[in-house]
């Protein structure tokens, strides 16, 4: 249908229907930005480094040493960091924004206990 613009439903899109999708979709990238501003300057006025004050840290054990299929699957987690894979020892400390038992039900984990001694990354 290469006439589309030539037809009244055309006419009515590009007159009326278009220029209000481009303002709304304007409206909506500019509120973006205003929020993350404000997420930006909490993070700032926390005094944490890359609001690392939202995660809750933990020490992991791994049944195995983790393949990188397994390290993506870990880093996939929605609201998870990970700090210094040791593949030796079969440890490495996370961060996560979301309850332990999400971490406990991943298959190749052997143990999680909370971390008392917390190596945040550098950023």
């Amino acid at each position: 249908m290469n006439d589309f613009h030539r037809t009244g439903y055309g006419r009515t899109f590009f007159e009326h229907q278009l220029p209000r999708l481009i303002e709304t979709l304007g409206t909506v990238g500019s509120e973006l930005k205003r929020q993350n501003n404000l997420k930006e300057k909490k993070l700032q006025d926390s005094g944490e480094p890359n609001g690392s004050n939202m995660f809750t840290y933990y020490n992991v054990w791994f049944l195995h040493e983790l393949s990188l299929e397994e390290v993506n699957q870990l880093l996939g987690l929605s609201g998870s960091l990970m700090t210094e894979y040791d593949a030796q020892n079969r440890t490495c400390q996370m961060g996560i924004m979301f309850p332990v038992s999400v971490l406990t039900a991943v298959p190749f984990i052997e143990r999680v206990e909370p971390a008392t001694n917390v190596k945040k990354m550098n950023g």
